[in-house]
């Protein structure tokens, strides 16, 4: 059996070193291909966002479409919960 997880990290960084109000909140993001026997779980890829910005907006990309596709399965089961016409 094997496991894709896409994962969003936040991370903060300081706008104005002087005021710990003025932070910018980012996000990197790690994609790892897994295989799971029954005796181990075992990493066979990982592709790490914070290494390199190019990398890290695909990801993003990634998830964001992952997310929308999510939510919109969300919205149309809760559509045929409530019965809409």
């Amino acid at each position: 059996m094997a496991r894709l997880n896409l994962q969003r990290i936040p991370t903060t960084s300081s706008i104005d070193p002087t005021s710990p109000f003025k932070i910018r909140k980012n996000y990197f993001f790690i994609l790892q291909a897994l295989e799971i026997t029954d005796s181990k779980v075992a990493e066979k890829l990982k592709i790490d966002g914070e290494i390199d910005e190019a990398v890290n907006d695909r990801l993003e990309g990634l998830f964001d479409l992952i997310q929308t596709g999510i939510t919109e399965k969300g919205l149309d089961f809760l559509a045929q919960v409530i019965g809409t016409d």
